[in-house]
């Protein structure tokens, strides 16, 4: 009887969000998003800071406060993952990028991409090539 109970109150509680706030996901650059966990990362290298992705963007990214391994860290710490439909359509396309390279304490390596003005980012893990978008606004 209480299992019965409990998904009615459930399902009056879902049933009672206003659809605004069910359409927010995906709307106005906040892509959807699951979380992520990387697990313990044991080196961080920072290969490129702020490269620029378009010919007249130059002064742009030279302005950028230079990325340290610190900001990597707290990206990947609270970064969400979202899906590669939203990393190409929700997110705009970045000017100034950084990549760098990984290992996890497990032994695991990833190139990695940040981009902190969109939020957008993400890791390609070298043993699988499996791509991992990401999300963090404001880290």
């Amino acid at each position: 009887m209480r299992s019965i109970l409990w998904f009615a109150v459930s399902l009056t509680l879902v049933a009672s969000i206003p659809l605004s706030h069910a359409q927010a996901c995906g709307e106005d650059g906040n892509p959807c998003s699951k979380p992520f966990h990387i697990g313990k990362i044991a080196n961080i290298a920072i290969e490129e800071n702020w490269k620029t992705t378009g010919q007249d963007k130059e002064a742009k990214c030279e302005d950028e406060h230079p990325l340290t391994v610190e900001d990597v860290r707290r990206y990947l710490r609270f970064a969400r993952r979202i899906s590669e439909h939203d990393a190409i359509v929700t997110l705009t396309y970045p000017d100034c990028t950084a990549h760098g390279t990984l290992t996890t304490a497990s032994g695991r390596r990833a190139k990695w991409g940040i981009d902190l003005d969109t939020g957008g980012g993400g890791l390609d893990w070298i043993d699988t090539k499996e791509p991992v978008h990401l999300y963090c606004r404001g880290c």
